[in-house]
């Protein structure tokens, strides 16, 4: 939640926001990097989650299948503190706004069964996170920390955001970005 609220209102933390961003194609440098980012805490973990016809529950796709699913436009979701701050983000890509909110919502419901993972990466010395649910990863860290102790803070942090979240359905349809505008906040 990343908010200290001084005065007779201490203890009082802000409220997070999942928002839902849609882009036109995988191939969007956003979805591009978030992709990136993504592989690198979750390595070859399947990119899109799909929900078969008639059922409930969810299912990733192999990385094969992705393409094929994910032409028409893509969304992910970030958990964002009430400063705009993001806290985490979405383990998968999704197809359309209605699968994202179920999925986000299940996760909010079942969020005493999340489990915190460290992840390292090693060469860097960098340090992540994911939470996972019934050992299926769902949500990861927002970006790298230089410390375990930062990372396990920050992650702590999503998951308490996470239990009151308000979900934003209407998604916030995010402009390609051209290669420059990409370069300039990729840094």
């Amino acid at each position: 939640m990343g908010a200290v609220v001084v005065g007779n209102d201490a203890g009082v933390v802000p409220s997070a926001s999942v928002l839902l961003r849609t882009f036109p194609s995988i191939e969007d440098p956003m979805v591009q990097k978030w992709i990136r980012f993504r592989n690198a805490i979750l390595g070859d973990a399947p990119v899109a989650l799909v929900t078969p016809p008639g059922s409930k529950s969810f299912k990733a796709t192999s990385s094969a299948a992705r393409s094929s699913r994910l032409s028409d436009g893509v969304l992910y979701w970030r958990l964002v503190a009430s400063n705009n701050r993001e806290l985490g983000r979405s383990a998968f890509l999704y197809q359309s706004v209605e699968h994202a909110r179920r999925h986000v919502e299940r996760i909010m419901s079942a969020s005493a069964e999340l489990t915190i993972d460290a992840v390292a990466d090693r060469p860097a010395l960098r340090r992540g996170w994911v939470l996972s649910l019934d050992a299926a990863p769902v949500m990861t860290s927002a970006r790298w920390y230089s410390s375990s102790s930062t990372s396990v803070s920050s992650a702590m942090s999503a998951l308490a955001a996470l239990q009151g979240a308000r979900v934003l359905v209407g998604p916030a349809r995010a402009a390609s970005t051209t290669r420059l505008e990409h370069d300039s906040i990729a840094g």
